[in-house]
């Protein structure tokens, strides 16, 4: 079987980038490639982890002081059972390749390399590396579901990025907008393919779940923005229905309107959108999740349409692929009214179109 390498974030501790990054992992390896993952802590902490860095210069009082701390602070120690979650995580569900010197050595390791999906192709300086693009590689280039998750695009990027994609035999993108974006100054053909989290069925997703810990009815909050106006309204909910409130977080300023905290790393967070009676969410993955297990979902808006980081785009996309409406709110749409239920059938049949579509798509980038 032929060695391929994907290219994606990993070393962040997000949960939609470490399931995005499994799930691709897995449809590859299903047609018959062998994958690693390149591991990025080089390319996302070039000089070392910050935090590590830091904690060395300080004196050893302050060292001291800082280690209890972790161990004695709730919400650090919350912070720290998720961190072990996700080595876990690592270790036991994905093959990661750190055992490079230095990144050219890959080039000779790998025949075929594989842009990965998530924001790594947003342009900007938080986000811009040339890595990510696949400078380094002179065998087969392929990108699955890149995503630029931005609704325009700086001049100063479109030189490089058209210069570094001109060697791609195959790009997909995530977004509508990211392939209109990138078709303005790239001479590419484009496709747009699901999110990887969407090519598995809730049924194959079972397999890194945890099992069930609670007999608790629960309405699941993960919101990335703190949001004062959203969470009241979740708090309100939850009474309401008589459902307790779980939060994702290991930020105390929630731990006011929640039930219960939970510390979770990617296992934890795929059980609890399947266990959750109804789901709260700004999240993209937590929505994709919310729909994978036939959930009924709100999802907030976290940015003002008139904003120039403005990422609703995917989550737009999204609801046009499932041909789920209603669902997507700001901050004016905070009513209990009746929602309608989603026509999960429907959805399916949307959802079952479009992974033969990207799976097919990734079928024939890796083997022609």
């Amino acid at each position: 079987m032929k060695d391929t390498a994907t290219v994606t974030w990993i070393t962040w501790l997000n949960y939609g980038s470490y399931l995005q990054a499994y799930a691709l992992q897995q449809v590859v390896r299903r047609l018959g490639y062998n994958n690693a993952i390149i591991d990025d802590e080089r390319i996302v902490y070039p000089y070392g982890n910050p935090t590590d860095l830091y904690e060395r210069t300080l004196p050893l009082s302050k060292r001291v002081k800082s280690f209890m701390k972790q161990w004695l602070i709730r919400p650090n120690k919350r912070k720290l059972q998720i961190e072990r979650q996700y080595k876990k995580f690592r270790r036991k569900h994905l093959v990661i390749d750190n055992s490079f010197k230095q990144i050219e050595e890959l080039n000779q390791r790998y025949g075929i390399f594989i842009a990965g999906s998530d924001q790594i192709w947003a342009p900007t300086k938080e986000v811009f590396k040339p890595y990510y693009y696949l400078d380094f590689v002179t065998k087969k280039k392929i990108s699955y579901a890149a995503s630029i998750n931005s609704d325009h695009y700086p001049e100063e990027y479109k030189e490089p990025v058209s210069e570094f994609l001109k060697d791609f035999s195959h790009i997909s993108v995530r977004e509508e907008a990211g392939k209109r974006l990138l078709k303005s100054f790239v001479q590419n053909e484009i496709e747009v393919v699901l999110d990887p989290t969407l090519l598995l069925t809730s049924k194959e997703w079972q397999s890194i779940a945890d099992k069930r810990r609670s007999k608790s009815t629960f309405v699941l909050c993960y919101l990335l923005s703190f949001n004062e106006a959203y969470l009241q309204f979740a708090r309100s909910f939850a009474k309401k229905n008589n459902l307790q409130l779980y939060f994702f977080s290991n930020n105390e300023e929630y731990s006011r309107y929640a039930d219960m905290m939970l510390a979770a790393g990617p296992s934890q967070f795929v059980s609890a959108f399947r266990d959750a009676s109804f789901v709260l969410t700004d999240s993209f993955h937590g929505t994709i999740f919310s729909i994978l297990y036939e959930k009924e979902f709100i999802t907030f808006k976290r940015f003002k349409g008139t904003e120039g980081s403005n990422q609703n785009e995917r989550l737009n996309n999204l609801f046009s692929i499932t041909g789920i409406g209603g669902r997507f709110w700001d901050e004016q749409e905070l009513f209990e009214s009746y929602i309608v239920p989603i026509d999960y059938e429907v959805v399916n049949r949307n959802l079952a179109k479009w992974r033969e579509k990207s799976v097919n798509y990734l079928r024939k980038a890796l083997s022609e």
